[in-house]
C-alpha cells in the first residue's frame, strides 16, 4: 500500500516577511508538497536555498497562490518584499510512512 501524506506543523502558518530575507520553511527531504498563498497588497519573491534578493526568483503577487506537488522544492524557502510586515500564508506537505495497526 502507499505511504500517506500528511500536513507538517508548519500546516496554516503565517510568515511575516520582510524587506530583509526572511526564512519560511526550512529544507525538508520529505517535502511532497507547498502551498503559498501571498496575503498582502505586495509582490512577495521567493527563493529556494538561498536568500531571497528582490526583483529576483519567483514573484508571488498580492492574493496569488502558488502550490506544487508532487515534484516540489526540497530546500529551504525564503521570501522577501519591499516594505516589510506582509502576510505569507505557508502549507507544507510530506510523505510519512503508513502506520500499520494490528
Amino acid at each position: 500500500m502507499s505511504e500517506l501524506i500528511y500536513p507538517t506543523g508548519a500546516t496554516g502558518s503565517s510568515v511575516t516577511i520582510d524587506a530583509t530575507s526572511t526564512a519560511v520553511l526550512p529544507e525538508n527531504l520529505s517535502r511532497v508538497g507547498v502551498a503559498l498563498s501571498n496575503d498582502s497588497d505586495e509582490t512577495i519573491y521567493l527563493s529556494f536555498g538561498d536568500a531571497a534578493v528582490q526583483n529576483t526568483g519567483i514573484a508571488l503577487q498580492g492574493g496569488q497562490i502558488l502550490t506544487w506537488t508532487p515534484d516540489c522544492p526540497k530546500l529551504a524557502i525564503f521570501a522577501i518584499c519591499a516594505s516589510g510586515g506582509k502576510a505569507l500564508r505557508v502549507e507544507e506537505f510530506v510523505q510519512l510512512p503508513r502506520q500499520v495497526t494490528q
